[in-house]
């Protein structure tokens, strides 16, 4: 799937420059690779859905998908090479979240604890760093570090006034939490 993916990202990229791609051009490189991406998340999101309405719980599915993307870019993750590995693993976080928050329900106390963790550690320690991100200075990392915690603070509203999914929504930031790459926690 990897190399499929590949040549349709530089035939989209082709079709976005209206010339040949090249490999030696940063920039052709770059398009390529963001398309590239959003050809491997919209792959992931379509076999989930489509997993998860098999199952009867799309809804979890999107408040999961909606939580991690408002959250992971700034706690980091596993990082699989190829695109096999990373569709099963990010397949099994939303089931394992599924599992999780229909099978172990967790305190109010508990709940709002993991709450304020998942701000805790956005502030303190995001951007994670990782190969695939630059440094940054400190004015970027505080703007990365507020959009993180708005991110959290938004979910965290939402589950407040759809009570039924908050349980879900915890286990998604413990995941994440436990999930992360790099070891100062």
């Amino acid at each position: 799937m990897d190399n499929l993916n590949n040549k349709l990202g530089i035939l989209l990229t082709q079709i976005l420059l209206g010339r040949k791609y090249r490999s030696d051009e940063d920039r052709d490189v770059k398009i390529q690779y963001s398309i590239l991406l959003l050809i491997d998340k919209v792959e992931k999101y379509l076999i989930i859905l489509g997993l998860f309405s098999i199952l009867g719980h799309v809804d979890i599915a999107i408040i999961t998908g909606l939580t991690i993307e408002l959250t992971r870019n700034y706690l980091g993750g596993i990082h699989m090479k190829t695109w096999y590995g990373c569709t099963a693993v990010t397949v099994l976080f939303y089931i394992v979240v599924l599992a999780c928050g229909e099978n172990i329900i967790l305190s109010s106390k508990l709940q709002n604890s993991l709450w304020v963790s998942e701000i805790v550690v956005i502030a303190l320690f995001a951007p994670i760093p990782s190969k695939q991100r630059p440094k940054y200075n400190q004015h970027r990392k505080n703007m990365i570090k507020a959009r993180g915690i708005a991110g959290v603070l938004i979910i965290g509203a939402v589950s407040l006034g759809v009570k039924s999914y908050n349980n879900y929504i915890v286990w998604i930031w413990l995941l994440q939490i436990i999930n992360r790459r790099d070891k100062r926690l």
